[in-house]
């Protein structure tokens, strides 16, 4: 790519890093999720498309631009998408849930079904928002309930259609990825988030605003300012907070002998017992030697 421009390198490697995960784009979901250094105008974006579609360095059909030796990519992403409207319009279904927990405020998809890539045998990821001071007690009573009805994918389950994965969890106060975790990855996840409850776009907005770190890689991302959270009586939260330490220190002693590269904290929840950051990124990295 050394003869490309910046806008066309950031075209192409766009193109790389979704393919892995059979995934094509519009235009302007290309746009928005560039990987350039640097902010570009939508004008050179759209110059170093069209030079780069006349050189037959990508493809387009339906309005989906794809490298051109991923043809299949349009039928896969138009069969998805089907599948993934069905997926919404189940879940939304069961929503009323969460009205019985006034602890967990928002529910943001993440995954294959926030960007409408779902196949039919995948399950639902979710990253459930909480009431400070409360995450591991709304984590115990959620799971329960889920299990209970038969909605939660449980562990080492071998038929997990459509059943939540409920694998991040973030409390209000503490919805800031740790420096540790901060790469393209986990970026370009933050960015593809879907608010599914309540309605509206609130707690994913203050989940991207408090990760403005992610421009690093995303630069034509465009993150709302945040609005200031209201703040509850501390005080009637001290037996919560108790309780909830309580069920802390439970769920530790119970999971503790299969913690693998699960990053467990007070205040946040990521079970992901695969490098997934890891392997994503080095397939990435192997598909720009192409070019």
């Amino acid at each position: 790519m050394k003869n490309l421009s910046e806008a066309q390198r950031a075209i192409i490697s766009t193109l790389v890093y979704v393919e892995q995960f059979d995934y094509c784009l519009t235009k302007q979901e290309l746009f928005v999720r560039l990987l350039s250094k640097k902010r570009l105008d939508y004008s050179e974006f759209e110059k170093a498309l069209l030079f780069l579609e006349s050189k037959k360095l990508l493809s387009k059909n339906q309005e989906l631009y794809f490298l051109p030796e991923k043809k299949d990519l349009v039928a896969k992403r138009l069969l998805r998408k089907k599948n993934s409207a069905f997926f919404i319009q189940n879940l939304k279904k069961r929503l009323w849930l969460f009205k019985f927990f006034p602890s967990i405020k928002g529910v943001l998809l993440t995954g294959s079904l926030a960007v409408a890539n779902s196949t039919k045998d995948d399950d639902i990821d979710m990253l459930l928002i909480t009431s400070r001071k409360t995450l591991w007690l709304s984590r115990f009573l959620i799971l329960i309930v889920t299990g209970i009805l038969g909605w939660r994918r449980k562990f080492a389950s071998k038929s997990f259609a459509q059943k939540w994965c409920l694998n991040i969890f973030l409390e209000e106060d503490s919805l800031e990825i740790d420096r540790s975790q901060r790469n393209l990855y986990t970026a370009y996840e933050i960015m593809q988030t879907k608010q599914i409850y309540p309605k509206g776009d609130f707690w994913r907005s203050q989940f991207l605003g408090k990760n403005m770190w992610l421009k690093k890689y995303l630069p034509q991302v465009n993150i709302p300012q945040n609005r200031k959270l209201k703040r509850k009586n501390i005080k009637k939260r001290t037996l919560i907070g108790i309780i909830n330490d309580l069920f802390y220190h439970l769920q530790i002693w119970y999971m503790k002998p299969k913690i693998t590269r699960e990053i467990i904290k007070k205040d946040q929840v990521f079970f992901h017992p695969k490098p997934l950051s890891k392997i994503v990124l080095k397939i990435f990295n192997d598909g720009l030697k192409r070019f």
